[in-house]
């Protein structure tokens, strides 16, 4: 009977913590969909709320930029973002880590110029006091597809 009860413990367990980790990997994925909306269009408060202090976003030009000086590019309305198309996506969960990576194929203007990129991404996710904060936005460019 103990063993059973070990056994029924241990598959319990392993069931809750896949489950978790399924959970929050939806959880993190579900906040980078909002990042992206709430980007097209213009709207700063969810950055306000979701990035960290010490967040940076690293651009396809290889632009650091802080978290101050990404919202008052936001609010400026310097870039304006028309679409932001996201595939081959992932979720890396390590605990109160989530590295979120993928491909994205995005056109808007910057000061009125014109912009097309393709580029693979990484997005790093930390839970502080039991909440999802953006620490980190990285783009590397890459061909269009096809080319």
């Amino acid at each position: 009977m103990t063993s059973i009860l070990a056994l029924a413990s241990t598959a319990l367990l392993t069931a809750s913590v896949f489950g978790q980790s399924t959970n929050v990997a939806d959880q993190v994925r579900a906040l980078d969909k909002q990042q992206r909306e709430a980007a097209l269009r213009g709207d700063t408060t969810f950055e306000e709320q979701y990035t960290a202090t010490e967040y940076v976003s690293i651009n396809v030009a290889g632009v650091l930029s802080t978290r101050e000086q990404i919202l008052a590019r936001m609010k400026s309305g310097d870039v304006k973002l028309d679409t932001i198309d996201v595939d081959q996506e992932e979720a890396h969960i390590y605990g109160d880590v989530a590295v979120m990576t993928g491909r994205e194929h995005v056109r808007g203007s910057y000061k009125g110029h014109a912009f097309d990129s393709w580029a693979r991404y990484s997005r790093v996710w930390i839970r502080q006091h039991g909440a999802w904060k953006l620490v980190l936005f990285h783009e590397t460019p890459i061909p269009q597809p096809g080319q």
